[in-house]
């Protein structure tokens, strides 16, 4: 058993446990309850003589069972047996003992006490198992009575879920043929011969959501319990016996892996039944529609659900479960058995939408092979036929099959093989392990030309690689030589456009206060229309993850001034940025699909930044600074703004500029527009760029020329000014930038303007500047001599009127 379980792990399914049965049930024999007494002293328990059969005679036992009655068969565990009392700790050896002063020698056992619980549930906490329903004698040990003597392999039902063929014993003894060369016992009942007193009628609604319906008659039924062949298997694997006729249908599903079901053919009501003809229905259910299933339990179905009517009413939910109103009850006489193929999704889609999964639904999800139910029909018949020989076939075999599959012919080589195993087998080994797996070979010139059978043929074998597969798994993946790929070693590329984003990213928060942000993709028709944009040229999403925003951006800056106005209700200052991607229709990318005449949107990654500070009159200036020391830092040089003349709504009419550098444009930096702002509720001026980081890429240095710090102190200057409005700070900067070598930096810090005070058409600007000197400390005379010529220069070349 051990070697089994470990070669259908390494082949085919993985083996969780191998158990042995009968471990737990040694010293535990069937009892016939001969006499219940009264207990003198205590009464809850009863005093119950037990025939233990001719080895063991006659046992005393004290119990209280709930269910207790004379001449109930029960599990009766002998002086020496381990058991788990009330089903909880670890198991406890019997002894004789008294109970309240009366003697007992043995207990008379509940399903949990003895590890049957999941054979035998419970219905209440002080039940007994009830094992009068079956023929079994006294004395007989419980594990032979059961039929669990037997080796049970758990398997993990993960590991076959693509393996519809091995959801039944037959499966699984196919593979295990395989693996040992040894040969199959073939199961091929004989053909039905039919019956002509009954007419039976199937009508199929849709072939797509069953391929195949096998119905047939069957009469002089006797409903009462299954030989105990039959009752100890299905027990052995957890299925508990009810009666013959439920009985085969469950031992035929786990045998083959065929679900199956049977009707009581009294309870399928037809509009003209007179002359005993029957009609069945494979439909949809009606909206709507009420269906009560065996277990008693009510259900409302959807138009989505399959189920088998008659003329009147369903009477089975398709694949799932049957109807109370035509289940088999023990004066059942004609029944009408069904073997058939139900598409795979449609069974999952109602049994998880109505929370009901069962034996039977688990498998039809797995695509079974529709030739199957064929065999399950006839292996039913052959079943019923040993246990009931009077039966009669009552009506003609109907099969509605109007689609066969057909599998594909594969053909592969041996290079092919060993290619993509690393493994050479020899050809006779690979014919015969695909032939012992029920596959068709023959040779096509030097390949080998094979067919999948049919329960391999549903979805699981289509591909040269899936045939491969069987080839390598019978032949052991554990043969498989390990050696590490052989691969050059090669300096890995890099992606400049990370490394561009990393490095802005760093230096706008850690140099320049600002805070990154991620946001969704998605905007609102109102923030559109609050910064004065055109909704037609958003792209509308048909399914939108939040309904309130079903326009996917253009631009970072309406989602960053929504930031920007959220955090200014709890703080006076924000510097906020996001690199992510846009999206415009118009530079539109690839097709959507071949030939198709729909487009992809462009998607560009761009940096957009918003800044906006209770204390600062001039954010436009100080998202400038920040903008052109940023890019310094990464390597882009020449950088200027120049005047924008085409500016969005969103934007003030005259405080924005492009920016560029070698003149190239990156983007844009502005304020946003007073009347925008007051729709945003943002209270203070609020400056914003955007600039596409591919077009900073282009800029970017490859090598940056580093020149070394000077050691020698600074001496620092404000110098203020009145110019004319239309002046630009490109110009005065430069001026004073380039005017003397020793000038190291200018940085404009304040801009005023009031026509009261400097003129309608004028602006007060102010500047820092830094003079340092590289081989010697600079003095004050020397630097305020050099300060006057620039403001000198200032006054000759711009008008300038010089601020004391």
């Amino acid at each position: 058993a051990e070697e089994i379980g470990h070669d259908l792990t390494m082949k085919t399914v993985e083996v969780e446990k191998v158990k042995k049965l009968s471990v737990d049930l040694e010293k535990v024999v069937v009892g016939v309850i001969a006499k219940i007494e009264a207990h003198p002293n205590a009464d809850s328990l009863k005093v119950c003589q037990v025939d233990a059969g001719n080895k063991y005679g006659k046992l005393q036992i004290v119990c209280g069972g709930s269910n207790l009655t004379e001449n109930m068969k029960v599990a009766l565990a002998l002086v020496g047996a381990k058991v788990r009392w009330h089903g909880e700790g670890e198991p406890v050896e019997l002894a004789k003992i008294k109970l309240r002063g009366v003697e007992s020698s043995g207990m008379i056992c509940g399903s949990d006490e003895i590890g049957l619980a999941d054979m035998f549930p419970k219905k209440s906490e002080k039940e007994i198992l009830d094992l009068s329903p079956s023929n079994i004698k006294a004395g007989v040990l419980l594990s032979v009575a059961l039929g669990l003597d037997d080796t049970v392999f758990d398997i993990d039902n993960k590991s076959m879920t693509h393996r519809s063929d091995l959801w039944g014993h037959y499966g699984i003894a196919r593979e295990l043929s395989a693996y040992y060369n040894r040969k199959l016992k073939v199961l091929n009942p004989k053909k039905i011969s039919s019956g002509a007193k009954i007419k039976l009628e199937v009508k199929v609604e849709n072939s797509e959501l069953c391929p195949r319906y096998l119905g047939l008659v069957v009469k002089n039924i006797k409903v009462r319990p299954s030989p105990d062949w039959m009752q100890k298997r299905l027990m052995a694997i957890g299925v508990r016996p009810i009666n013959n006729v439920v009985d085969i249908t469950n031992y035929v599903m786990h045998e083959l892996g065929q679900p199956m079901h049977a009707f009581d053919a009294r309870d399928l009501l037809n509009k003209l039944d007179k002359d005993g003809s029957k009609k069945i229905i494979v439909r949809r259910a009606k909206e709507g529609e009420k269906f009560r299933t065996l277990d008693e339990k009510d259900y409302i179905l959807k138009s989505s659900d399959l189920v088998i009517a008659d003329e009147k009413r369903a009477v089975a939910l398709a694949g799932v479960k049957g109807g109370e109103n035509s289940g088999i009850k023990d004066d059942t006489d004609v029944i009408i058995f069904e073997s058939a193929n139900f598409n795979a999704a449609s069974i999952r889609k109602t049994s998880t939408r109505l929370g009901l999964r069962t034996d039977s639904s688990a498998r039809f999800e797995k695509s079974l092979d529709p030739e199957l139910a064929g065999l399950g029909l006839r292996r039913a018949v052959e079943l019923l036929k040993k246990i009931l020989p009077e039966t009669e076939i009552a009506s003609s075999v109907v099969d509605i099959y109007k689609k066969k599959i057909k599998a594909n012919k594969i053909k592969l080589s041996e290079v092919e093989i060993a290619g993509k195993l690393g493994l050479k087998i020899p050809k006779p080994k690979v014919v015969q392990s695909l032939k012992a797996l029920g596959f068709s070979v023959s040779s096509a010139g030097k390949d080998l030309a094979v067919v999948p059978p049919s329960w391999r043929a549903v979805k699981d074998v289509t591909t040269k690689e899936d045939v491969m597969e069987e080839i390598a798994r019978l032949y052991g993946y554990e043969k498989v030589v390990s050696s590490l790929p052989v691969m050059a070693l090669a300096v890995p590329k890099e992606n400049k456009s990370r490394t561009c984003e990393r490095m802005l990213k760093n230096c706008l928060s850690l140099e320049f206060g600002f805070c990154e942000t991620y946001n969704y993709s998605f905007v609102s028709p109102e923030m559109i229309t609050n910064t004065g944009d055109d909704k037609s040229k958003y792209i509308e999403l048909d399914n939108p993850v939040a309904k309130d925003r079903p326009y996917i951006r253009r631009n970072l800056l309406l989602n960053l001034l929504q930031n920007a106005e959220a955090n200014l209700n709890r703080i006076d200052k924000v510097r906020l940025f996001e690199i992510g991607k846009t999206y415009i229709l118009e530079d539109a990318g690839q097709r959507e699909e071949k030939n198709s005449k729909k487009v992809l949107p462009k998607q560009s990654v761009k940096l957009g930044m918003v800044l906006s500070e209770k204390n600062n009159n001039n954010p436009f200036f100080a998202m400038s600074e920040a903008i052109k020391n940023t890019l310094d830092k990464i390597g882009v040089s020449e950088i200027a703004f120049e005047e924008n003349f085409e500016v969005a709504k969103l934007m003030h009419p005259v405080r924005t500029a492009k920016i560029k550098s070698g003149g190239r444009e990156l983007g844009f930096v502005g304020e946003i527009n007073p009347a925008v702002q007051e729709k945003l509720g943002i209270p203070y001026r609020t400056a914003v760029c955007e600039m596409e980081i591919a077009k900073i890429l282009e800029c970017v240095k490859e090598k940056t020329e580093y020149a070394s710090l000077s050691q020698f102190p600074s001496i620092e200057r404000d110098i203020a000014f009145v110019v004319d409005k239309k002046i630009k700070h490109d110009d005065i900067y430069s001026s004073i930038k380039n005017f003397n070598e020793l000038i190291e930096n200018c940085e404009l810090f304040d801009v005023f303007e009031d026509k009261e005070k400097i003129g309608a058409d004028k602006k007060s600007m102010a500047y820092h500047i830094v003079y340092r000197a590289g081989d010697k400390t600079l003095d004050a005379k020397t630097v305020d001599e050099i300060n006057a010529k620039v403001l000198e220069n200032l006054k000759n070349n711009f008008g300038a009127d010089i601020r004391k």
